[in-house]
Order: C-alpha cells, then sequence, then structure tokens
C-alpha cells in the first residue's frame, strides 16, 4: 500500500464526515469519495482510464500532482492534505480544486438545486456531468443538478489552464497536453466528441457582414429595424447583437440579440436621429459588423399642426349648408369659444309658430382649452332670456356629460366630434372655413 493511502484515508473520511453533518452546504458528491465507486481509489497504483483503457502507470494521485506542477494546496482544502473537496483549494491562485480542471468558469450560472451550494461555482461542472449522463445513465447527475446551464463549447478552457505550474493549456488538445497518459483528452462539453474531433474545435468560418440596415414602423419613442442576412460558410446558425445610440453620443445602448432580420428598438427620445450597429454571431465568434450613422430620426412629439388665432372664423359642413359654427381662438388663454348654430332633432308641427326666427332653430354653444391639434370643449346651454332684453336674466348651465373635440388638419380642414349622452346623440363632422380670406394668415403661423 502507497504510504501514504493509510493517513490520507482516515482523515479524508473524517473530514467527509464532518462536512456532511455539519455545513450548510450540500453537495451528490462534495469529495472524491462519492466518485470511487467508478474510478477506485485516488491512489491505487496503475490507474486504467475508463474512457479509452489507457493505463496511466501510476496512481490519479501521482498523475495529478504532474498536471498541476506538484502543488498540493491546488486539490486540497487545508494544510493537512487530508481533505479534497471538489470546487474549494487553498491554493491562492489555483483555489477551485477538482473544477479548475474538470469545469468551465463560463458555465457558472449560481443555480445550485438539491441543496445550498457554494453559489459562485453553481454549474461550473456541467459538461462533467452532462458526460457522465451520456456515459453512465440518463440522469445520472442532472437528478439533482437540475440547475445546470447548456456548457459552452469544448473550446472555452478551464480555469487552471495556462496558469503557473499547470500542464494543460488547450481545451481542444491541439498541443497534446490533455492527452499525456491517453489517446484523447477530455470531453469538456459533455456532448460526446473530444479534442480536434469536436466541432467546436474546429477552425471557424465567422459570418459574414449584414447586408443593408433599414428602418420602418417610426413613432415618436420607436422603430424597427431591417437588415439582409449574414451567410456562414460552415452553416452555423447566425445571431445578431444590435445596439443603437442618438446620433454620434457615447456609449451604444443594448438592442438586444436575435436570429431575426429585424429588431424592434424601444425607449427612443422624439424628434433624435439614432446609429445603428448589427453585429453577426455564429455560436463562436463575431463576423463584420454593419453600423449606419443616422439610420432614421423618430417623429417629434409637436403635432403637425398648430392651432392659432386665425382659425377663428365661420365654419361649416356643405352637406348641411345652413348650420354651421363660429369658432373664436384666444391664444393668450388657450382657450377656444365655439357657437353652434343648428335646429332641433325633430322639426316642430306645422302650426307650432315662433314671433322672431323659425321655430326648430338651436343654437349651443361650447368653451375649452387646447394644445397642439385638438381643442376640447364643454357644452352649455343658454335658456330664459327674451329679444334684446335683460329680464329675464339668461340662465346658462354645462350640459351633464356633454363635450365637443375638435382636431384641426389643417388651415381649412378639422373634425368636430360631439357627445351629448343626456340626449344620446354623439357623431363626427368634418368641417371648413365658409369664406378663406385668413388661410394664409394660418399657414404663416405653422411656421417655426
Amino acid at each position: 500500500m502507497n504510504p501514504r493511502h493509510w493517513q490520507r484515508t482516515l482523515v479524508g473520511s473524517i473530514g467527509a464526515l464532518l462536512f456532511i453533518l455539519f455545513s450548510s452546504v450540500a453537495f451528490a458528491y462534495p469529495t472524491y469519495d462519492g466518485c470511487k465507486n467508478c474510478h477506485g481509489d485516488f491512489e491505487d497504483d496503475n490507474y486504467v482510464s475508463l474512457q479509452d483503457g489507457a493505463g496511466w502507470g501510476r496512481s490519479l494521485m501521482d498523475r495529478h500532482e504532474t498536471f498541476v506542477g506538484d502543488n498540493c494546496d491546488a486539490c486540497h482544502k487545508s494544510g493537512s492534505k487530508g481533505d479534497v473537496y471538489l470546487n474549494f483549494s487553498i491554493d491562492g491562485s489555483l483555489s477551485k480544486s477538482c473544477v479548475g480542471c474538470h469545469g468551465r468558469q463560463d458555465d457558472v450560472n449560481g443555480n445550485c438545486s438539491g441543496g445550498d451550494g457554494v453559489q459562485v461555482e453553481c454549474g461550473s461542472g456541467a459538461g462533467l456531468r452532462q458526460m457522465h449522463d451520456m456515459n453512465v445513465g440518463a440522469s445520472t447527475c442532472s437528478s439533482c443538478h437540475s440547475g445546470d446551464p447548456v456548457p459552452v463549447g469544448e473550446h472555452i478552457t478551464p480555469p487552471f489552464y495556462g496558469r503557473s505550474g499547470v500542464v494543460m493549456k488547450d481545451s481542444c488538445d491541439a498541443d497534446s497536453t490533455e492527452s499525456q497518459f491517453g489517446a484523447t483528452g477530455l470531453d469538456n462539453d459533455g456532448d460526446g466528441q473530444r479534442d480536434a474531433g469536436d466541432s467546436d474545435c474546429q477552425e471557424n468560418s465567422p459570418p459574414t457582414q449584414p447586408g443593408a440596415l433599414s428602418a420602418s414602423t417610426l413613432t415618436a419613442s420607436s422603430a424597427t429595424v431591417h437588415w439582409q442576412a449574414s451567410s456562414d460558410d460552415d452553416d452555423d446558425p447566425v445571431s445578431y447583437q444590435v445596439d443603437y445610440r442618438r446620433n454620434g453620443e457615447a456609449p451604444w445602448s443594448d438592442g438586444g440579440s436575435t436570429g431575426n432580420t429585424l429588431q424592434s428598438l424601444s425607449g427612443l427620445d422624439a424628434g433624435q436621429f439614432y446609429d445603428v450597429r448589427v453585429t453577426p454571431n455564429d455560436g463562436k465568434e463575431d463576423g463584420p459588423i454593419r453600423s449606419v450613422l443616422n439610420l432614421f430620426q423618430t417623429e417629434s412629439d409637436d403635432p403637425l399642426f398648430k392651432i392659432n388665432a386665425a382659425l377663428s372664423d365661420a365654419w361649416y359642413f356643405p352637406e348641411t349648408d345652413g348650420q354651421g359654427f363660429l369658432i373664436i381662438v384666444w391664444e393668450t388663454r388657450k382657450l377656444i369659444f365655439l357657437s353652434w348654430f343648428t335646429y332641433d332633432t325633430v322639426r316642430p308641427p306645422d302650426d307650432v309658430t315662433a314671433i322672431l326666427g323659425e321655430p326648430g332653430h338651436r343654437w349651443l354653444t361650447a368653451l375649452g382649452p387646447y394644445e397642439g391639434d385638438t381643442a376640447l370643449l364643454d357644452v352649455f346651454l343658454s335658456k330664459g332670456m327674451i329679444f334684446d332684453s335683460a329680464e329675464p336674466p339668461v340662465d346658462t348651465e354645462q350640459m351633464e356629460g356633454a363635450s365637443i373635440e375638435i382636431v384641426w388638419t389643417g388651415c381649412n380642414e378639422a373634425v368636430l366630434k360631439y357627445d351629448i349622452p343626456t340626449l344620446g346623440l354623439s357623431g363626427e363632422i368634418p368641417i371648413e372655413r365658409i369664406v378663406l380670406d385668413h388661410v394664409a394668415a394660418c399657414l404663416a403661423a405653422q411656421e417655426p
């Protein structure tokens, strides 16, 4: 028996027992003890690889010392050299123990399951566990490690590789540093492929530059960017990272990644020009970037038409000639007054007469504020008086819930919407001026 074997076995077993009893961190296999059933004792002489049947000529212990430059602290948890945990060791640089060579930092996702876990390492052994699931049996590891990510590619090196004293440098084994004692190196990503036979390790052709950029569906705060697809000589699926910025301003903002050839951007500023760049990626490397300065300008928040005093005029709808509106705009107060000269909803009987005027005549007034191209008015009804007399006094009241909205689209075009819920009346009327004398002044008022 190796003279170190009994001592290490005793200390290691006690350490593992204490770990299980007192630690708040739980793992399926916190130490190498859980691996012995398949791989044998770490200090058994003449280890034979379960992967390719190659004999190492010495124990796993001796060969691993070679891998890390005889640095015991790269694997052991304490100065006793007895405890070996899978993801923690006491060396200041090589501090990840087993996962330093059998895991990848890029797989760490902090998503432990089946126990508290050491969050900083959760997921790092995803490739090793996936390989065990494939070779030993489905769910061998994933039944507990359900939070594992999809492992990154074979070409991504474990964290110890290339560090001082560590023999292994290339996870694709192009320098044979992984396969010193066997025919192949490790299956780092657990996909069943090893070394140069893994597609991740084969020379990659990056995707071509995306084609011309364009933009559509522009609003004051959003836009959709389009581009022509990149091609990839290896037929790898291509995704695109879209970034944008206000013209010439740094830094770029993340517009998201997509496998399509369009991406919607939101949260933009109104009335601004935007630069856009699109970066293709085939899962291994980026291709040439396509960027365009001033690709698009968002719409302005300002309305296309501005209400002004030159809209004060007589307005009507030609199809109902004989009734209409007198509109007055008070710019300093940002108010609009409207008089609506119209008729009753039904004709009065023929025997009904009036001393002055026609029995069916009706008129309403409205008053309210405006902003941009739109006015919102409350409707009023006046009653009680007689012709050219202060007595009896007028009784003016706001009609309950009644409103008028006017939206101008030009100096001679507007749409008036009315709603008089107490009478069940609502609708919209396209209106225009009766005469055009003030149109020129209105157009001049639209100038900035």
